[in-house]
């Protein structure tokens, strides 16, 4: 096993595959240092003391003023550090803030340009980079969803019924939501910009809210999920009832139809879905002990598999994996097993050979 390890680790440029790619279907990072610059990397003079204070919060041990600072949301975290100097340093001066600073900015500045950074915590963020595991396959997450902060992974991004987001029509229209109601839930306000795998272009923003969180509203609402899917059945026999008896009032409609209701247009088109992507953000995983970063990568030898036609998820080629993970991928794996055997091979043969070289220099 440990030689397997080693193997992989020499060789893992000839094993995997880089998505660089991914970054584009989401947030833009390019976009995002535009629109939400940091200031986390200005000079700061050292000729000047720093007289301010946080007021009653230095009336707090050191140790307990972090740890209040850690539980703090990120956007109140950004609007304490803008208070004064003497904020801004006992801030940057966290570990946990550092590290998202220094590996993960865009992380920050996604959630602060689309309004989620009021529900995620500097502790919830650093935590969610150092685990790399899909909040709901335990794959390696190479995204983190903003609307709910999880970390997920390509394939339940793409895939998964619970990382589709809402927009207004859409809640009112499943789970029977007023706008009223649809205010009241944690929504963030899309940026404009290149999504999915399609690079489908958005220009408006709008908002988007949570399916789960969507649901759970729609059932507190109607009393039950009975109560809640007849209700939803009625206001579609209706709007179905408004729509036909408008068409036929509409000399033209055989011409040109009025709109269709919103339940009976084709939505969820999967990874080719640019609102499964306009909530999410690339991130990578950092090793909390050694602070080795890492951004995953896909198996060559699950391209050769073709284990996405197939329907093999465990060959399926859009899978990424941290080193270690890819590791325990390579034994299910035969055609990565059949090149580590080849790369192995080839590196004994350079070894046996180097003795006769030397004999025949000498």
């Amino acid at each position: 096993m440990k030689d397997l390890a080693q193997t992989i680790a020499v060789n893992i440029d000839k094993l995997t595959r880089r998505r660089f790619e991914l970054t584009n279907i989401t947030i833009d990072p390019e976009g995002l240092a535009r629109r939400c610059p940091l200031d986390n990397g200005r000079p700061q003079s050292t000729t000047t003391t720093i007289n301010t204070t946080l007021g009653t919060l230095d009336a707090l041990p050191l140790e307990l003023l972090h740890d209040v600072l850690l539980q703090l949301d990120l956007q109140s975290l950004t609007t304490l550090r803008a208070v004064n100097r003497y904020a801004r340093c006992s801030i940057d001066g966290l570990h946990k803030y550092k590290t998202i600073i220094g590996h993960a900015p865009n992380v920050l500045r996604a959630a602060l340009a689309v309004g989620a950074a009021a529900w995620i915590s500097c502790n919830t963020l650093y935590a969610i980079l150092c685990n790399p595991s899909c909040s709901h396959c335990r794959d390696f997450g190479a995204f983190f969803y903003l609307l709910s902060g999880e970390r997920v992974c390509f394939l339940c991004l793409s895939d998964h019924r619970d990382f589709l987001p809402l927009t207004e029509v859409r809640a009112r229209d499943e789970y029977g939501l007023s706008r009223k109601d649809f205010r009241e839930l944690q929504s963030i306000t899309t940026l404009p910009g290149m999504y999915s795998v399609r690079a489908l272009l958005r220009r408006k923003r709008m908002s988007l809210v949570d399916r789960r969180a969507a649901q759970t509203a729609g059932i507190k609402l109607h009393g039950s999920s009975l109560e809640m899917e007849l209700f939803v059945d009625e206001q579609r026999y209706q709007m179905t009832d408004r729509y036909e008896k408008k068409v036929e009032k509409m000399p033209w409609a055989r011409i040109r139809k009025p709109s269709c209701p919103p339940y009976t247009v084709e939505f969820d088109e999967y990874s080719c879905n640019p609102l499964r992507f306009m909530a999410t953000v690339r991130v990578p995983l950092i090793k909390a002990q050694t602070g080795i970063v890492q951004w995953g990568f896909s198996c060559q030898g699950c391209v050769k598999s073709d284990g996405q036609r197939r329907g093999i998820r465990q060959l399926d080629w859009r899978r990424m994996f941290s080193l270690d993970g890819y590791v325990d991928h390579v034994k299910d794996c035969p055609h990565s097993l059949e090149t580590i055997d080849s790369l192995s091979t080839s590196d004994t043969d350079i070894h046996l050979s180097r003795p006769s070289q030397i004999a025949k220099t000498s």
